[in-house]
C-alpha cells in the first residue's frame, strides 16, 4: 500500500518541525499547513483502504461467477 503510514509520518515531522519552531510562527504554519496535509493524508490512506476492500469483493464475485459457469458448463443435459 502506497499511502499507508504518512499519516503518521507526516504528524512525526509536524511535532519534530514545532519542537524546533517553539514560537506563533510554528503553531500558525502547523494550523495552516501540517493540519490540511495531515488530513489529506489520512484520506488518501482511508481511500486506499476502501479501494482495496472493493477490489477483493469483486474478485471475490468474479471467482463466484467463474465457479458457477464452470458448474452450468459440466450440467449435461
Amino acid at each position: 500500500m502506497y499511502y499507508d503510514g504518512s499519516t503518521q509520518t507526516l504528524q512525526g515531522l509536524e511535532r519534530q518541525f514545532l519542537e524546533a519552531m517553539d514560537d506563533d510562527l510554528g503553531a500558525k504554519l502547523s494550523v495552516e499547513v501540517f493540519y490540511p496535509m495531515c488530513s489529506l493524508t489520512n484520506r488518501l490512506e482511508n481511500l486506499e483502504y476502501e479501494i482495496k476492500n472493493t477490489r477483493q469483493v469483486i474478485e471475490n464475485r468474479l471467482d463466484e461467477a467463474r465457479d458457477l459457469v464452470r458448474k452450468a458448463q459440466n450440467i449435461k443435459p
